[in-house]
Parts: C-alpha cells; structure tokens; sequence
C-alpha cells in the first residue's frame, strides 16, 4: 500500500482515531438525521412489524411470513422497537397503526419513531462499519470520506427515515460487498464469513438482493481466475483449473453462511419451508415481470408500463448532489486513467457494483424511486475516491507537501459543501434535488415529486393551531394520507368530500392525477379557481395545498370566565366562553367549553351541558360525545387542550328571569356521572359544574 503513488492512502495512522473516533464520528452523523423526526408515508410495515413481534411472543411461527419481501430483517428491528414501546406507553391497536381506529394525537408520531429508531440504529452502524472495511481496501482517508459522503447522502437518508426496506436493503448489501471485497485480498475466513451474513440479512429484507449472488460469482470468478486482487500480479488465466476449487469453496461457504443465516432469523421457514420458498420465488418472478401497479410520473406523463431504465438514470442525476455527481464523474476518469494502478481495483468492483445493480433494477418491469437505493451506497465510495484523488493529483501540480494541511483543508470543505447542501432540507431530504440539474423545478418536469408525502405534516400542524379547528373535517387523497393523519388533531377522511371543512391536495396525486379518480379531478380542477387558505412550499416548489374556511369563533367575542373544576381524577375544565349573556325564547346558546386532560381517560365519556331555572328544574340541555363527536375522550391526550363547542336551542315559550348553565360527564356507556371538585378540592352538589348565569328577556314584537 505504501508505495501507492495515492499520497492520501493513511494519514490517519493514530490506532485511536481508526478504531474509536473515525467510525463514532461517521456513527453519529449518519444516526441523527436518520432518527429525528420520522417521515414515513407507507404504514403497512408497522402493522406487519407489530404482527411479527406478536407471532414471536406467542411462537406462532407460521405467522412470521407476512409479506413476501420478505421483510424479515425490518420486522425484527422494527417489532422490537414497537413492542418495547407498548409496555412503556400501552397498547397499541392494529386498526390503529392502519389509520382505521382513532387513537391520540401524536401517539402515532411517537410510535413512528419508535419503529424506526431501532432501523436508525442499524443502519447508522452499518455505515459505520464500511469504514474499517473500506480502510483495509483503500486506506484511511478514502474510508473516512467514503463513510461521511455516505452518512450525509439525501436519498439514503430519505428511504432511512422511511419504515420500509429499500434504506436497510442497501446497506446491509453494500456491507456484504465490502467484506467481500476485504477476503478476496485478504483471505481471512471471518471476513468471509461475515459478508455471507449480511447477505442473509439482505436475502431476509428484499427480493432484488438476489443481485449480491451473481455480484459475488462475478467478483469471486475475477479475483481467482483473473488475480485481481492478487498482490504478487501473477496472471491465472493460465493455471484455470488449479483456481476452479478455491473459486467453488468460496461461493459454498458464502452460500452457506447466507442460507443458515436466512433459516435461523426467518422462524416461518421452520414449519413451512416450502410454501414460503415458492411464494417468494412466484414474486420475484411476478415483479421482474409485471409493472407496478400505480402508474409511474415520468418525463411529465403518467406511465401504465414500464418507463424504462432512463427512469433510473434520471434519478441518479437529481438524487446525487451538487457535490457527488461530478465526483463520481471524476471517480470513473481516474479509474480508467488508473487502470493498471493495484489501488483501483477496489473502485473498479465498486463501479461494477453500481453499474450492474442499476441495470438489474432497469431491465425489470416494476419500477419506484425507493427501488434504486441500492446503489446509492457504492455511488457515495465511488465519489470518496473521486474526490480523494482530485485533491491528490492538483497537490501533485502545486507541489503541496505531501498529505499536508491544505490538502485536508479541501478535504474538510468538500464535506461540509455536501453537509450544507443536505442538512438545509431537514427534514425533507426526499426536497433534495440536484443543483447542476436544475435542482427541484427541473426535476419535477422528470420525476415524481413528495414520495414520503413531506410537507402534509406541515399541513396538519397548520390546521391544528387554528382555534375551533379540532372538530373540523378534512379530505386528503389516500396515497399520502397517512402523514398527514399521524399529525391532525381533527377527523380526516380519505374520500373526496366537497363540503369538508378542509380539503388537502398534495404534489404527488396531482402528478398522479389522483390516479385517475374523477371526484378528485374535479374538486381539484374546481379549487384551483379560488386562492388556497394555504399553501406548503419546499425548495422552491409547492407541495401542498390547503382549501377552505378559517373556522370562526362560535362565541364571536361574547363574555368568557377561567373555571378551575376538576371533573373525575383526569380531566380539567378551564375556562367557559358565551355568544351572549342575555337572550331571547328560540334563540342559539352557545357554549364553548375548554378542557383539558391530566391523565389519560380510559372511559368514553360524554358531555352534558343544562340550563337550569333558579328552582333547579331542567330547562334545556345537549348532550354530546367531545367535539361534535370528532375527538372520543379516549383520544385525548395528556396537556392537550379542546375546545368543545355546545349549541343549546332555548325554548320559544322560555319565561324571563335568569337561569343557571351547569355542565358536566357522565359515562357513556353506564351513564354514571364523573365527580366534580372545585379549586378547593370540595365536590359539587350533583356533579354539576356552574358555569354561570344568562338572561332571558322578553322578545319585542
């Protein structure tokens, strides 16, 4: 390695920075952008995680295949983290997780995360890993780069905050590759055995893994028969057959590790192996072959078949940064103009990695943006060397001192150029597209835009923070509606309702064209007539639209009062506001009410607010689930705050005089009344709260 003519090979030598920073540091910037703030459009991996943990606890081993992905790998890192979750915060329902049950604002959020931390975690470390891995095939610096253009690639990052299995496919093939790699020059067994591992663990997330079985003949049939990764250079073509066994024992044991590793984690294939090898051999087979079933946006139409591989060339160019693509670009002239060069050797298995997996996934019929991932990794090394020895070769025609400060100056700026170009979008990595492309406008003319549905949690939280909004309804097309869901306090709905109090469009079924559904054509066609109520915009382009009223004030400025009432050992009744204090027969009373929970309330309650004569006789009253029935005191959150609207139609034939309103819960399936305590902690007479007094005056004629 020393006589390299690459001067930047290791000048890290100190064993504590290889062993402990380098990797910690690479650890740590890869983990933070993936963990912090989730944005997970699918949610079907969460019911099948939380299935798949509940078959391992009850040894319903069967009911370990739930998808034939097959997924394995993610349900286990992922099944973990929400069953971990459960015993802490509480049971979860399946319904839930499908956004087929209410549940608490943001228990979904904190679910999220807690589903994908584990996956976080994984993959951080798989990053981590290829350092050490790379620093044995390219050195130090390369390894260091390779690792921090890695952690800080956007489109890995997009697919890591994602709880599906594109983000962790890709790094735990790209691992495998590179102890590969490492055994094929080293020849150490446990090098060996580890990239069979982690090839099981790809063979136990997703089907297009089967590419590391032709990768690795290919890699292994070069390297033996061709000495690629032969130091002492001795050609082998003329002694094939001596090179056919070792070539063989190779590939065996690789296999081998992989298949015990697939058995041993994969419990369904324990009791029924051969149904869950031929449903996954039938969808490999049926996804090679059969286009997705949503049609594909591409090059500003929609795509029933498949759009071929430019599909996948036009996101390599958008999905690169800035930085990347000219340094990948940069990376394949030195490896030509290198090629006898024992150092890019490495490079050159890399290209094959990424050139090779990219046109697998192009000669399928099947095509998604995740789909590519794969080849993002081995793109990120790729570039490492790009830069690496740009930087080598222009110190070389200024006659730098060798690995000196100006050299790791550019180095250093390089990484935080990539830094600032991605962390700017946190944490909508998925808005990041391509500068020398055109950046976002260009790309949305090509590609489909919002993938994970950024932007309609930004929606949610918009529509939260509007007073009286909690009990208004909202439409959001189907596709993205999970986002916004995890994130509204109010009721949504996944059909197109025309007089909903909100309707959501997001970028990516407008590009879709709502896949066709002509209710959503036209509501979308009709609103666009009018101006938004709001809108969402990243990176220069609009990803949400929001239609409809700001809800109004149902007491319109009337007369209010702070309440300090304590209603069972859970719920606070803070304050009361009125449209009026004085009224006449047949008129509206409304009562706005604003409670808040302290704890969790595990009883459906129901509302009561009367008016009572000054005899205490009862004059009127409306009883009501929360919210018009919108929020189910099961769904109130801990320090939330509602305001719970109360229209009482008064009597035409009401006598003048003042009356008292009172409110209070009662248990809506017993009907037994929750205890009210004043700010003394004293209970009140009939677990009434007084909200005060109104006037009745004569109506004039």
């Amino acid at each position: 390695m020393n006589q390299s003519p690459n001067r930047f090979l290791n000048i890290w030598p100190m064993p504590w920075f290889q062993r402990w920073v380098a990797p910690g540091l690479i650890f740590l910037i890869a983990f933070l952008p993936r963990a912090i703030y989730s944005m997970s459009r699918p949610h079907v991996w969460f019911y099948r995680s939380y299935t798949f943990a509940n078959a391992i606890i009850e040894q319903d081993w069967a009911s370990t295949f739930q998808r034939y992905h097959p997924g394995v790998s993610l349900m286990w890192l992922s099944g973990l983290g929400i069953e971990l979750f459960q015993r802490i915060f509480g049971e979860i329902q399946p319904e839930q997780f499908l956004g087929l049950e209410p549940s608490q604002p943001g228990i979904l959020i904190d679910a999220t995360t807690a589903g994908i931390l584990p996956l976080a975690i994984a993959l951080a470390l798989c990053i981590a890993l290829t350092y050490p891995l790379l620093s044995r095939l390219a050195g130090t610096t390369i390894a260091l780069i390779a690792g921090l253009l890695l952690a800080l690639d956007p489109f890995h990052i997009t697919y890591s905050k994602v709880l599906h299995l594109d983000a962790l496919l890709a790094s735990v093939m790209i691992v495998s590759a590179l102890f590969l790699l490492v055994y094929l020059r080293e020849k150490r067994w446990p090098d060996l055995v580890f990239s069979g591992l982690f090839a099981g663990l790809a063979f136990l997330t997703k089907s297009p893994s089967i590419f590391l079985i032709l990768y690795a003949a290919l890699i292994v049939g070069v390297s033996y028969f061709s000495g690629l990764f032969d130091r002492s250079k001795e050609r082998r073509w003329d002694n094939l057959g001596r090179q056919i066994w070792p070539a063989a024992r190779t590939m065996i044991v690789w296999a081998a590790i992989a298949i015990v590793t697939f058995l041993i984690l994969f419990p369904a294939m324990w009791v029924e192996p051969g149904e869950v090898l031929s449903e996954l051999l039938n969808s490999i087979i049926a996804h090679t072959a059969t286009p997705h079933k949503n049609p594909v946006f591409f090059a500003g139409r929609l795509w029933e078949n498949d759009p071929g591989i430019r599909f996948h060339l036009a996101i390599l160019l958008w999905k690169t940064t800035a930085l990347t693509l000219p340094l990948i670009a940069a990376a394949v002239i030195w490896a030509l103009k290198r090629f006898r060069d024992p150092e890019s050797k490495t490079l050159w298995a890399l290209i094959a990695y990424a050139f090779f997996f990219t046109l697998q996934m192009g000669l399928a019929d099947k095509k998604q943006m995740a789909y590519i991932v794969p080849a993002f990794p081995a793109l990120s090394i790729i570039a490492s060397y790009g830069l690496v020895w740009t930087i080598d070769a222009f110190a070389r025609w200024r006659r730098w001192q060798p690995g000196g400060w100006r050299s790791l100056a550019l180095l250093g700026l390089a990484v935080v150029i990539q830094a600032v170009l991605v962390l700017r979008h946190h944490p909508y990595y998925g808005a990041q597209h391509n500068l020398l492309a055109g950046g976002s406008p260009a790309a949305a003319q090509v590609l489909p835009m919002q993938d994970q549905g950024e932007g309609l949690d930004l929606a949610a939280r918009f529509l939260n923070q509007l007073p009286y909004g909690q009990d208004k309804r909202a439409t959001v097309f189907r596709r993205n509606a999970y986002v916004f869901e995890r994130y509204y306090d109010g009721l949504s709905m996944r059909d197109m309702d025309p007089i909903a109090a909100y309707r959501i469009y997001d970028l990516n079924s407008v590009m879709r064209e709502f896949q066709g559904e002509p209710d959503w054509l036209e509501a979308w066609q009709r609103d666009q007539q009018t101006e938004p109520l709001h809108t969402i915009e990243l990176d220069g382009l609009t990803y949400v639209w929001i239609y409809g009223q700001l809800p109004e004030d149902p007491t319109d400025g009337g007369p209010s009062a702070d309440l300090e009432f304590k209603l069972g050992d859970a719920t606070h009744l803070r304050k009361v506001s009125l449209n009026a204090l004085e009224f006449v027969p047949g008129e509206p009373l409304v009562v706005a009410l604003e409670w808040q929970a302290q704890q969790d309330i595990g009883a459906n309650l129901t509302v009561f607010t009367h008016l009572l004569s000054s005899e205490g006789e009862l004059i009127a009253q409306q009883d009501n689930i929360p919210l018009f029935g919108a929020r189910s005191t099961t769904t109130w959150r801990v320090g939330e705050i509602l305001q719970d609207v109360h229209l009482i139609w008064l009597p035409e034939d009401l006598l003048p005089g003042e009356y008292d309103l009172s409110a209070g819960m009662y248990d809506t399936e017993t009907i037994v009344r929750l205890p009210v305590y004043d700010e003394n902690g004293d209970r009140l007479p009939e677990d009434r709260a007084p909200l005060g007094k109104i006037r009745i005056v004569a109506d004039e004629p």
